[in-house]
């Protein structure tokens, strides 16, 4: 990320998401949306409050999504997780392992992407 050119003018009830996009398909995507699972969401805060995460799109209305553990900009600091989920099913979730070695929570999404 070269400069971040966004700051929320509210910290303390907006932030800012860096999404990573990997298209596994043939064929262009186009992307209007994309939905998270929230117990994987790791917040990072500095100068602002941001994350970072990722979307794999698997098919033109199919893709994965996920948070990672990696601070939008260096020094940022991570926040103290307020939830630990338990260990609930969820349908459309399942575990990687992160770049960090992380177990991460991906979420499914289906006809999400436009």
């Amino acid at each position: 990320m070269s400069g971040l050119t966004y700051h929320p003018q509210t910290p303390l009830r907006t932030g800012t998401l860096k999404l990573s996009i990997k298209n596994d398909t043939d064929e262009i995507v186009t992307v209007s949306r994309a939905v998270f699972e929230g117990h994987g969401m790791v917040l990072y805060y500095g100068d602002f409050v941001g994350m970072t995460a990722q979307m794999t799109i698997m098919s033109s209305v199919v893709a994965e999504t996920t948070f990672t553990d990696v601070p939008m900009v260096p020094g940022m600091v991570r926040a103290i997780e307020l939830l630990k989920a338990k260990k609930i099913p969820m349908i459309g979730v399942h575990k990687i392992t992160g770049v960090s070695g992380v177990e991460l929570n991906v979420f499914l999404m289906e006809w999400g992407l436009s």
